[in-house]
């Protein structure tokens, strides 16, 4: 069994409430009488972040934000939740029974199973590493339903989860409904908001701003991607900090990683969040 472990001894993974911005750290747009900032949850509340970046999301961007969340909560870790006790935004309810999809006879159908009988677990994403790491030259996707060669990473967070799978007798459908498109946005996102309330808002040019706000996947697998190896187990939920720079003709990128449920023993991620901006 992996020992308690973190590949990040410099990160960020205790709860921290940062300073107030003033202004949206997507769109620019500062506050005004008809709409005041909301506080930005780097990682997100519902899946158990504690890093808050106060007025910094205007509701246009934390409209879109939210529904990249909530898209990645309801793929990922919609049961895992409730037995990992995450409350979110609202107070956890107890629950006596969750749900699982399944396929019987060619049919998909939901079932209502028992807590104590429900096997739940996490889904996440590993993508390649991410272009720019790898020394490829940007390369434009003009397609946004792009191919990615990469694989879902399944860990359970029940005891006895094949015996309960195997009782259910029908095929369960663990991946259901998650997309390389939305997960590469949620990374994103949790990079971007992390680099301004780390590094400030004008630290850099930002370029991951057209995936979070426009969904676009133009370049997306250049500046985010996943380590090929997956660290030991960590003692902690996540972990979040900066990865080396990287040199570029056209500037330096900095880079933040990411490692989601890392206590789970999760891949890390990684995302050049922007250029450096050479008078910071």
């Amino acid at each position: 069994m992996a020992r308690n472990h973190s590949v990040f001894p410099e990160a960020i993974i205790t709860k921290r409430r940062y300073d107030p911005v003033g202004k949206c750290i997507y769109c620019g747009r500062p506050a005004d009488g008809n709409d005041l900032l909301s506080e930005e949850h780097i990682i997100p509340l519902s899946f158990g972040g504690e890093l808050t970046l106060p007025k910094a999301s205007c509701t246009k961007c934390r409209d879109i934000t939210t529904r990249i969340e909530d898209r990645c909560v309801k793929t990922m870790i919609m049961t895992a939740r409730t037995h990992l006790g995450i409350k979110g935004r609202q107070k956890l309810k107890k629950r006596s029974r969750l749900p699982v999809t399944v396929s019987s006879g060619g049919n998909i159908k939901t079932l209502s199973v028992p807590l104590e009988q429900h096997p739940s677990a996490i889904v996440m994403l590993q993508m390649p590493l991410p272009n720019a790491m790898s020394g490829i030259s940007p390369a434009t996707t003009t397609d946004d339903n792009f191919i990615v060669n990469g694989k879902f990473i399944i860990r359970p967070v029940v005891k006895e989860y094949f015996q309960k799978m195997n009782r259910l007798k029908d095929d369960v459908n663990i991946v259901n409904g998650i997309t390389y498109s939305v997960f590469y946005q949620l990374i994103a996102k949790i990079a971007h908001s992390f680099a301004v309330a780390e590094r400030g808002l004008n630290a850099f040019y930002p370029t991951l701003l057209p995936l979070i706000e426009f969904s676009s996947a133009n370049l997306a697998d250049y500046y985010i991607g996943s380590g090929t190896i997956i660290p030991p187990t960590s003692k902690y939920l996540h972990e979040i900090g900066f990865a080396p720079d990287i040199q570029t003709p056209e500037g330096t990128l900095i880079v933040v990683k990411i490692r989601l449920f890392a206590n789970f023993n999760m891949p890390v991620h990684y995302a050049a969040v922007g250029f450096r901006n050479r008078n910071t």
